[in-house]
């Protein structure tokens, strides 16, 4: 608006915009945050009894999406005459050359090999880690499969070697999403059977 060859600025116009920007700003916030956080609620912990629950065959765990609960986190000592490292990255712990394997919380995974005990889970091409039933618990999740000794830390075979596991990773267990698993259940082919007509 010009008066006399000046811009007057109406203020109330320029709190309209700045509120209408705020709220767009907002609710594209909250857009986010809801596809976020429907993402994680519609994860559940994939259990033994699950498995059962949905008669889920070897090829249809096979098609799920699986991610880890927690975040691993796996150590090995690199010896000196050792010139290649085929995985993780290297760190300097207590004076000493440490390969460190991570897998975060949340990294998604597939199924290569199911078996009623234990799955092997790979969340990258050429390797895997098992996780097991844990049958303490109720339900019976699939957690991190290591070996303990009462001599040291628990252990993971883990593309071929010994690996340290830190951290109580051995506490990670596998999530699916529920909306995954509904489809594959509803894809099943069920035939509807065929009677004999009377003459």
């Amino acid at each position: 608006m010009f008066n006399g060859g000046r811009c007057v600025v109406n203020p109330y116009r320029v709190l309209a915009v700045m509120v209408l920007i705020g709220v767009a700003c907002v609710m594209l916030g909250c857009q986010t945050y809801q596809s976020k956080g429907k993402a994680l609620v519609d994860r559940v912990p994939f259990t033994h009894q699950l498995r059962l629950k949905h008669n889920l065959t070897s090829e249809e765990i096979k098609h799920l999406q699986f991610y880890v609960s927690d975040t691993i986190t796996l150590h090995r000592i690199v010896t000196a005459d050792e010139k290649q490292i085929l995985r993780g990255k290297l760190i300097l712990s207590s004076g000493k050359t440490v390969e460190e394997v991570l897998v975060k919380k949340g990294t998604p995974g597939i199924a290569v090999d199911v078996r009623d005990e234990a799955l092997d889970v790979s969340f990258e091409e050429g390797t895997y880690l098992t996780f097991a039933r844990d049958t303490a618990l109720f339900p019976e999740k699939y957690r991190l499969a290591v070996a303990k000794s009462d001599s040291g830390p628990p252990t993971v075979q883990f593309d071929g070697r010994t690996y340290t596991v830190m951290h109580k990773s051995d506490n990670a267990y596998l999530l699916i999403s529920m909306e995954a698993l509904t489809d594959i259940v509803n894809k099943r082919r069920v035939l509807p059977g065929r009677m004999i007509r009377e003459e």
